[in-house]
């Protein structure tokens, strides 16, 4: 499973406690699978994510801003994607979980 084994590197990047900082982290820290007797993937196992800390902080202090998952699956280009993310984050600030009104821009400088 990709989320278990890569490793992600922020540095300044990540919010935590009103502050920025940096963290290394994978997403999933632990994955834990009980079977059946039989050892055999069926109904009666439990499979057990435990989420890395620094995911679970960031979800409790609302760090994670909402995407509407419709729309960015409408937008059938990676640049498009990422222009909506992009724009998206600076229509959110982390200082103030509300959505900012306006959003300004030079074109040139």
């Amino acid at each position: 499973m990709h989320l278990t084994t890569a490793t992600y590197v922020l540095s300044e990047a990540w919010r935590e406690n009103g502050r920025w900082q940096s963290v290394t982290f994978r997403y999933i820290e632990k994955q834990e699978y009980t079977s059946s007797t039989q050892g055999k993937l069926d109904h009666s196992g439990v499979l057990r994510i435990t989420l890395a800390n620094e995911i679970v902080h960031s979800l409790k202090n609302q760090y994670v801003k909402p995407i509407d998952i419709e729309f960015m699956a409408s937008l059938r280009r990676p640049l498009s994607r990422a222009l909506y993310r992009l724009l998206g984050a600076q229509h959110f600030s982390p200082e103030n979980p509300s959505l900012l009104p306006r959003f300004e821009v030079n074109l040139m400088e």
